[in-house]
């Protein structure tokens, strides 16, 4: 009750306070566009007469600014990017739409190759319920790679190498509004290159319905001429690893053309012990040492062009693709006992073989036919491929040995489009609306030829259409963004040579979202609610046995129902400080579930189930601070969930906090010491354990920053620790699990030319693409 009177005194103070909007202010704005296309990302400053700053803003992805509540009066206007001449010009606003119309950005005679900062912090902006964390010209912009970035950002961390959202979870990512194929592509990308990220907790129609929360990730614009960057990472723990990543541009007049390569090698060892406890006809009790090693290699390339052929219309194409060797080598005991007497005693060694491959080909066609009319059209192809080959060999007290040998293969197509129309209507407010397509089709097998496990053969085939339409307007000092999304999916999965059908399902609904924002003076604040939904991944649904051991089987559920949504966020920041609130409602949500064999109690069977209901309240709050050289960032969150399953209470609550210091030294030095802290809590039926970390890291750049290097010391206590409780019916699951946390880094890299060129297609199928 008391949270419901929260909501509606947040939402009564955005709408009964700000309707009402003087006569004599104006709204200015105007498009800026280069030779070859918008400029995103400018600097706009409206100054008066003596020079005296008024207001400012940025221009958006597609060179739109609008700055609001603007006095009537004379003002200068300048408008500045790094590598164009400024505008600066004197206007007269006398009305409440001020059109500055099309601005043309010219590029600089003299451009500076490196701008100096010697002490600066982020700059965080909150535009319309969106976070703009700056990180050009910020410390940031030395901290290393993208998932660097990614972590000094308020609200955001990363749980196993997997970024993650506070109160949200795994977001959908994009680089240039491009999806990432995966996240480890945010190790690809260097700091250097980035301009800008963009955090949106309430993202609108044009974004797919599961998408709880979007990062936007801009790099630098194309410069003229050839562009390089070569990075050398060394890592040390108790294995050594490596990791290279090339990236070339050249921009000439409307043309550009890019490509990289990465690769990465690590080889790694984890201590595993769980115990399975079964509390059935007899007390089951399997405890479980499970250490391993592994090793991994991956490979990517990429390239392509991004060709302005006038002002007005662009296209390009850009092709990824990306193989992996994964290599796991594991000598287990497994020491199980019934009724707490002596059962049996099992040895095994297992080698798991793992070589994905994926493609990747993305299209795009961008026209500006008019001030007020862009459309843009993306395509996208992809192919996934994997192949897992897992050999085993038990020994047995009671049994005796066996071998047992699984090879399981999975291929998918993907076919994706969108359209994607802007309709500025001048007074009235701005118009977003569009449609997109997807279609999926899938087959694999899992197979053991001596019986150990059921073999199957599958197909997946999903066809899923969209539309959608946003609506912005800006009523004096409110800003208003609604807009409401259609989907409409069909999923049919089929089982056996005879394909058998087993899933066949036909999903609709609308997904509505609403944004209001206000400032008040120095404070802006966002009051947002939306809908969405969250649909079994194709793991969750494959019916397919996956053998783990002799007494625990794991596989899915095709009669899993998609979840559905509801959230309510507000944010506000005020100078140093930022504030974040939200609560959501979660109607049949996903989790896991144990069910016994029918045959035999000892063994059972780890999947998943809709359960009934699931809510929580999350609390943020970050506040940043400088003193000299010291620059500081301290963050502290709260999750409260209420989750009842099967009269067992999951409601334990989350505490994380983080505490961040730069140092800027002389010589060009930066030392960093950083603390993070986790709390043990729940997630569903998961109850997680925490951990505390202390990090270490010092840069030093050289020859006028095209040089620089990178000592980094993860964890230097050692003291990060995962671990999972689950208790289910009579299951209980406990297992804790030690990686190589504590590791020492040393990177170098050299950057001419600094560029990053700014692809501007997006992909058609974002959280598809993230399911397969």
């Amino acid at each position: 009750m008391a949270l419901n009177k929260y909501i509606f005194f947040i939402t009564f103070l955005f709408i009964g306070l700000n309707l009402y909007s003087q006569n004599q202010v104006s709204m200015v704005k105007g498009l800026l566009m280069d030779d070859s296309g918008p400029v995103a990302f400018a600097n706009i400053l409206v100054m008066d007469i003596d020079s005296a700053f008024v207001d400012g803003t940025t221009s958006d992805n597609v060179g739109n600014f609008s700055l609001i509540n603007i006095p009537y009066g004379k003002y200068i206007i300048k408008i500045s990017f790094l590598g164009y001449e400024t505008i600066v010009s004197t206007h007269y606003i006398d009305k409440q739409m001020y059109d500055m119309g099309r601005l043309l950005l010219h590029p600089s005679s003299v451009f500076m190759k490196e701008v100096v900062v010697t002490a600066s912090r982020p700059i965080y902006a909150l535009e319309n319920g969106v976070l703009i964390t700056n990180v050009e010209g910020t410390l940031l912009n030395s901290i290393g790679s993208a998932s660097d970035v990614l972590e000094k950002i308020p609200g955001i961390n990363m749980k196993e190498g997997i970024v993650n959202v506070f109160g949200k979870g795994v977001p959908i990512i994009y680089i240039n509004h491009r999806k990432c194929m995966d996240q480890k592509e945010l190790e690809r990308l260097q700091s250097s290159e980035i301009e800008s990220v963009e955090l949106i907790k309430n993202p609108g129609s044009r974004y797919d319905a599961e998408g709880k929360a979007v990062l936007i990730i801009n790099t630098k614009k194309t410069v003229s001429g050839l562009s390089i960057q070569l990075s050398e990472t060394l890592e040390q723990s108790i294995y050594l690893g490596d990791e290279e990543n090339l990236s070339l541009s050249y921009g000439n007049k409307g043309l550009s053309l890019f490509a990289s390569f990465y690769h990465c090698y690590e080889k790694k060892k984890v201590d595993e012990n769980t115990l399975y406890t079964i509390n059935a006809d007899t007390l089951w009790k399997q405890e479980i040492k499970f250490p391993y090693k592994y090793k991994f290699a991956n490979y990517n390339f990429s390239g392509g062009f991004d060709w302005s052929v006038n002002d007005r219309h662009s296209f390009g194409v850009q092709y990824q693709t990306s193989f992996s060797e994964t290599r796991n080598k594991v000598r287990s005991t497994q020491f199980i006992t019934a009724n707490d007497l002596f059962y049996d005693d099992v040895k095994s060694l297992y080698t798991i073989n793992d070589d994905p491959k994926r493609h990747l080909l993305n299209a795009f066609y961008q026209g500006v036919f008019n001030d007020n009319f862009i459309l843009q059209f993306d395509f996208d192809y992809l192919k996934n491929k994997t192949q897992s080959i897992q050999h085993t060999d038990e020994q047995s007290y009671i049994t005796g040995n066996r071998i047992v040998e699984t090879d399981s293969y999975s291929l998918f197509d993907l076919y994706a489009g969108k359209l994607t129309i802007d309709y500025d209507m001048k007074n009235i407010g701005k118009l977003q609306f569009g449609a997109e397509f997807n279609n999926i089709r899938g087959n694999g097998y899992y197979f053991n030829e001596d019986g150990y496990v059921k073999n199957n053969i599958y197909t997946n085939h999903e066809n899923k259409a969209a539309g959608f339409i946003n609506y912005q307007k800006v009523f004096g000092k409110l800003e208003l963004a609604a807009g409401v999304r259609y989907e409409y999916s069909k999923e049919l999965s089929t089982e056996g040579i005879q394909k058998i059908e087993k899933v066949n399902k036909r999903y609709h609904d609308f997904y509505p979202n609403i944004t209001l924002a206000r400032e008040f003076g120095l404070i802006r604040m966002a009051l947002s609610a939306n809908r969405k939904t969250k649909r079994p991944s194709f793991v969750q649904l494959n019916n397919n046995n996956v053998y783990v051991n002799r007494f625990l089987t794991q596989k899915g559920n095709p009669y899993l129902e998609k979840e559905g949504i509801y959230e309510i966020n507000y944010q506000m920041i005020y100078r140093f400080l930022n504030i974040g609130l939200g609560y959501t409602f979660v109607k049949k949500p996903i989790s896991y579930t144990f069910e016994s064999d029918p045959i035999t109690s000892a063994e059972s069977i780890l999947s998943y189930k809709n359960y009934q209901k699931y809510q929580k309240v999350d609390f943020l709050i970050s506040a940043n601070y400088s003193l000299g050289i010291w620059k500081s960032e301290i963050t502290g969150g709260i999750i409260q969930p209420f989750f009842d399953m099967e009269q067992k209470l999951k409601n334990r609550t989350d505490f994380s906090c983080s505490f961040y210091n730069d140092f800027v030294l002389p010589c060009d030095f930066i030392f960093s010491l950083n603390y993070s802290y986790q709390s043990r809590y729940n997630s569903y039926i998961e109850q997680l354990k925490g951990f505390n970390r202390v990090d270490f890291r010092l840069r030093k750049s050289f020859f006028n920053k095209s040089l620089e290097l990178n000592f980094f010391v993860h964890d230097i206590f050692d003291g990060v620790k995962e671990g999972t409780i689950m208790n289910v019916g009579n299951f209980i699951f406990d297992q804790d699990r030690k990686r190589e946390s504590r590791t020492f880094s040393l990177s170098i890299r050299y950057k001419f030319n600094n560029s990053k060129k700014n692809y501007r297609g997006q992909n058609a199928a974002q959280d598809d693409i993230n399911r397969l």
